[in-house]
């Protein structure tokens, strides 16, 4: 279990993981947008709420959209080894996107992801 803290104003990027996750918010309200939602509706969920990302190329973000903090518990349910977190473009139905947050640092540096792959040097 990964517990998650999501800073006022904060993202996770778009993103998808290999398998599902369930998500329980501890503090705050978290606001979910799938990315297969032509509408881009949000869901909300507040303290004590929970949902089952169901993973497997399921794209969505996950924003906080208020004042306060978000605290989120997470246990990805994902093989051994495999990343938690994958990167994915911007599906374009969400025209409200923000930037985001060190929430990805902090999942690289506790080896929930991956680093993305280093960008090859331009040629001179």
């Amino acid at each position: 279990m990964v517990d998650l803290r999501v800073d006022p104003g904060g993202t996770t990027g778009w993103h998808s993981h290999p398998g599902p996750a369930l998500v329980v918010v501890k503090d705050g309200t978290l606001t979910l947008y799938d990315g297969d939602d032509r509408r881009c509706r949000p869901h909300r969920y507040g303290p004590g709420q929970a949902f089952v990302d169901e993973g497997g190329g399921h794209v969505h973000i996950a924003r906080n959209e208020t004042s306060h903090s978000v605290q989120v518990l997470v246990t990805f349910i994902v093989p051994k080894g495999a990343d938690t977190f994958i990167d994915v473009p911007d599906p374009g139905n969400c025209r409200n996107g923000r930037r985001r947050t060190p929430l990805l640092d902090w999942l690289n540096l506790t080896g929930l992801r991956s680093p993305p792959a280093a960008a090859p040097a331009k040629g001179r």
